[in-house]
């Protein structure tokens, strides 16, 4: 990565190559720039989501489902969900309650939310406080279901939803999107299925907002435009 950056600075300084060349090399540097910091703060959030929030009191705790072990266990990386999720659960106190959410997968035999409310009763939490999301499929339907649930229930209520680390920012968004007032917890992801997660997790984020790097490009082509342009003295 420096020694790419290093490249683009010496062919930006070097005055004597053809302006084209120059032109795309600035873009090369814009692109890389805006890659960099957006990975390194995806990484900070992702970290410091882990310490959120201090303040757990809530009506609501929404956990998100992942994928089932042999099509009906829950996997480590859920039950860590579901760990942290009865965390905030029980710190919030009475009257709080927890929203499992994950409906079927192709390979899956049961629901998440049925394999999630089991591995709940199971660590003696009482079934009147889980409610029950068996329908969605992505995490844009996890919020969109589980918010009709909450809005059944209490106009006005505190969420607060539960999922890995690297995935807290997508579900943020994606609550703030469908107008739910939520704050989201990560949980630790294991260090063996981190890095892959989080960089699928990355390029979903990119890919689904173009908006900056959109602007940015028109910014680049009209500045390149205007340096190929020739000036009369």
């Amino acid at each position: 990565m420096w020694g790419a950056f290093l490249i683009i600075l010496f062919a930006l300084s070097e005055r004597s190559l053809p302006t084209v060349v120059i032109c795309l090399t600035a873009l090369l540097a814009f692109a890389m720039c805006y890659m960099l910091a957006t990975f390194m703060g995806f990484l900070l959030y992702s970290e410091f989501c882990l310490f959120l929030p201090r303040d757990s009191k809530c009506d609501f705790v929404i956990v998100h489902g992942a994928g089932l072990l042999h099509g009906t266990d829950v996997s480590p990386l859920l039950a860590a969900r579901l760990n942290r999720g009865m965390a905030v659960y029980r710190q919030s106190g009475e009257g709080t309650k927890i929203i499992v959410s994950g409906g079927q997968g192709r390979d899956e035999k049961v629901t998440e939310a049925s394999a999630m409310k089991q591995y709940l009763l199971m660590k003696e939490v009482p079934e009147k406080d889980i409610l029950f999301e068996d329908r969605s499929k992505t995490t844009w339907e996890n919020i969109k279901y589980s918010k009709e649930i909450i809005e059944g229930l209490k106009k006005k209520s505190r969420v607060i939803f539960v999922t890995n680390d690297y995935h807290v920012f997508r579900t943020g968004f994606y609550a703030h999107k469908q107008h739910l007032k939520a704050r989201g917890v990560g949980c630790r992801t294991a260090l063996y299925y981190w890095p892959g997660a989080f960089i699928r997790e990355y390029i979903a984020i990119i890919s689904r907002e173009k908006t900056v790097p959109v602007i940015l490009f028109v910014l680049w082509l009209i500045a390149s435009i205007v340096s190929l342009m020739p000036f009369r003295t």
